[in-house]
């Protein structure tokens, strides 16, 4: 197996992954949202957004990936959207500092997680 292939089981668990933190993600912007008519304090956005993530996923395992794979995901979904919204591809490279070939595997990774989701949702979600 070379070494830039994931096998199968890995892959299912980095979609998931994935999709979870992308979960999370909307969660708390929907909970900040909301607070942001009452209480734009930190610490009003910061319960409500706690609050928000343990009515959902309370009572469950979750994991929670180490900081760098947090910053990979994200600086990853910002990649793909300058994509979608047409952004030159240089200006992307030079912004994120990353080589086309790095480019070209984050867009195809993310087409894949956009197939698969939906697949799954039978839609695509933002």
């Amino acid at each position: 197996m070379q070494d830039n292939i994931a096998p199968p089981a890995l892959r299912k668990n980095q979609a998931a992954l994935t999709q979870s933190m992308t979960d999370m993600i909307e969660i708390i912007e929907h909970a900040i949202d909301r607070e942001m008519e009452r209480d734009a304090s930190p610490a009003g956005l910061a319960n409500a957004s706690v609050i928000a993530l343990c009515n959902v996923l309370g009572g469950t395992a979750v994991y929670l990936p180490r900081p760098t794979a947090l910053k990979r995901m994200e600086r990853d979904r910002q990649i793909f959207k300058a994509y979608i919204e047409g952004v030159p591809i240089a200006e992307t490279l030079k912004k994120h500092k990353i080589c086309s070939q790095t480019y070209y595997s984050i867009i195809k990774k993310q087409r894949h997680s956009l197939r698969l989701q939906t697949t799954v949702n039978g839609h695509v979600s933002d």
